[in-house]
């Protein structure tokens, strides 16, 4: 941005550096605040317990355990971090915490939605408790606490 004003015989420049879209996308965001985000999980895996076990993990972080399900597919081989809307920043944090990047973080689906909030509208996310929807894969079958799952 370039600002020329004149008063009078004088001439005043101001240059403002513009901020580029790499740096924008590097600006960090406020902190997040655990106890206030609810994670549902759902199992995508044929891990037994495998949703138990991550959902236990992200307590311990202290995020609010929300549903705890099996996933209506069991074939996940990586995790997604599904968000509801204006909850990007939540799912950013929760998939830090698990040790994922954010390719895993995206916006919630109707599938997750119907089976990790019961009783919610398909048309309206705003029915759903949960703020974070965690669909584990493979990836993460690592985080069992046990051989049976």
């Amino acid at each position: 941005l370039l600002l020329i004003t004149r008063a009078g015989s004088s001439t005043t420049v101001v240059h403002k550096p513009k901020i580029s879209a790499r740096a924008k996308r590097h600006t960090k965001l406020a902190p997040i605040e655990p106890s206030a985000v609810t994670v549902a999980v759902l199992n995508g895996t044929t891990v037994t317990n495998l949703a138990h076990d991550v959902s236990s993990r992200l307590a311990t972080d202290g995020y609010r355990q929300g549903a705890i399900a099996t996933a209506a597919n069991q074939t996940y081989t990586t995790t997604v971090v599904a968000y509801m809307p204006s909850h990007r920043p939540d799912a950013l944090a929760v998939a830090a915490v698990l040790n994922l990047g954010s390719r895993a973080v995206q916006p919630v689906g109707q599938q997750a939605i119907g089976v990790a909030c019961p009783g919610a509208t398909t048309t309206s996310t705003s029915s759903c408790p949960a703020d974070v929807i965690v669909t584990i894969g493979t990836d993460l079958s690592g985080l069992a606490t046990s051989s049976t799952g």
